[in-house]
């Protein structure tokens, strides 16, 4: 079944999962989604508290099947959804 997945709906799972995470962060920051840029910085650019973090964590794995998010590595929006959607997409593919 995995050969039979093309690249596009691959991309279009990411999207949606992308999507999902920014739409997740933006509801523990109480944030527009909307305005989140990859690069903001969620305690420089978005003033994230540390109960907001762990509120962002239970979130994550509520929503995720249980996937922990790594804080110690995690500075941007684009790192919650690299370590979401990009090493997820590693692990279907392989």
């Amino acid at each position: 079944m995995r050969g039979n997945t093309s690249i596009n709906e691959i991309e279009s799972v990411n999207n949606l999962l992308t999507l999902s995470v920014y739409f997740t962060i933006a509801d523990c920051l109480d944030l527009d989604a909307m305005t989140l840029q990859a690069d903001d910085d969620l305690r420089k650019d978005l003033a994230m508290t540390d109960i907001q973090q762990q509120t962002l964590f239970e979130s994550v794995k509520d929503q995720f099947e249980g996937e922990q998010l790594d804080f110690s590595v995690i500075q941007t929006v684009q790192d919650v959804v690299d370590q979401l959607v990009t090493y997820n997409e590693y692990q279907r593919l392989h």
